[in-house]
C-alpha cells in the first residue's frame, strides 16, 4: 500500500504542475498566422453577398467585369487586408485594400464602394498598382 502511495503522489504532482506551467491552448490553439489565414478565406456567404450586390439596375454603376475583377482578386489573394467604414452624412464608404499580393510586392489594389449594406454597394472609385484602371 504505502509503494502505491509513494507512486501515486509524485504523479498526482507532477500532473497538476504540466497543467499549470503548461499552456494547454498554445497546444490546441492554431498560431498566430493560421489564425491569420482562417479569417482571411472566402467562404461562400461573402461571395452572395458581394454577387447580390451586383444587380440589374441602371442606377448602378456596377458592370460584371468590376466584378469579375474583385471576385479575381479575392480568389488568389484572399480577403482584403484593410477594410474600413466612413459615414459621410446619409453615405457610407467603405473601402478595402489589398498589399503585396502574390507575384506583385509592391502591389497595391483599392476598391472603394458607396453604400450601407453589402446588396445596395456601388464601386465607387479603383486604384490599382498591378492592373491598369
Amino acid at each position: 500500500m504505502k509503494k502505491i502511495v509513494w507512486l501515486l503522489i509524485p504523479t498526482l504532482i507532477f500532473c497538476v504542475g504540466f497543467i499549470y506551467f503548461v499552456d494547454l491552448d498554445s497546444i490546441t490553439k492554431p498560431s498566430k498566422p493560421e489564425q491569420q489565414i482562417m479569417s482571411q478565406k472566402w467562404t461562400e456567404n461573402d461571395y452572395k453577398k458581394l454577387i447580390t450586390g451586383e444587380s440589374v439596375n441602371a442606377n448602378k454603376p456596377y458592370t460584371s467585369n468590376q466584378v469579375s475583377m474583385y471576385l479575381h482578386i479575392v480568389h488568389d489573394h484572399g480577403k482584403p487586408e484593410t477594410r474600413t467604414m466612413v459615414r459621410k452624412g446619409d453615405i457610407a464608404e467603405t473601402t478595402a485594400v489589398w498589399k503585396n499580393l502574390d507575384g506583385y510586392p509592391n502591389g497595391k489594389v483599392t476598391l472603394v464602394f458607396e453604400g450601407l449594406h453589402d446588396e445596395s454597394m456601388v464601386l465607387k472609385q479603383k486604384k490599382s498598382s498591378v492592373w491598369a484602371p
